[in-house]
């Protein structure tokens, strides 16, 4: 107890990135029991093969994205752990780094969206690849034709 008293800044510091490691593990587990127990039924697997994903970069890169999330940025949670540490850096350093954090998580669940968004298109036309294509490049260009959305 008396240690806690004497270094509790230290020892916060400490229990936050404890925390922010924990969380990364845990995500990284439910993610992968999750995906091993049920997997999904889209894509159709004649299209897409289904193949371990443990060692493939985009796999970690999501998992590091979803543990930012959970370090709630933008509300209050990179300034709590910033007040636990000594100030040795500059403000502009400081801003610069969390606006492109930021940015590049918010265009990367962007992307995500987008691919489930397609992935569940692709199972609503029941595999049929060649409709799908027709029908996300109509979606995109916005030329009507037979298949409009």
């Amino acid at each position: 107890m008396g240690f806690v008293l004497v270094y509790r800044r230290q020892f916060l510091a400490v229990l936050a990135y404890a925390y922010m490691f924990l969380m990364f593990l845990v995500s990284i587990s439910m993610i992968l029991i999750y995906i091993y127990i049920s997997p999904p039924t889209y894509p159709v697997s004649e299209i897409f093969e289904r193949e371990l994903k443990i060692l493939n970069t985009e796999t970690w890169l999501t998992a590091i994205i979803m543990a930012c999330l959970c370090l709630r940025l933008g509300y209050g949670g990179m300034i709590f752990l910033g007040s636990q540490n000594n100030f040795h850096n500059d403000l502009l350093t400081d801003a610069m780094i969390i606006t492109v954090v930021v940015s590049f998580i918010y265009v990367s669940q962007a992307m995500l969206h987008v691919l489930v968004r397609d992935s569940f298109m692709l199972e609503a036309l029941h595999g049929d690849y060649q409709t799908f294509s027709q029908t996300c490049t109509a979606a995109v260009i916005d030329v009507p034709g037979k298949l409009e959305l």
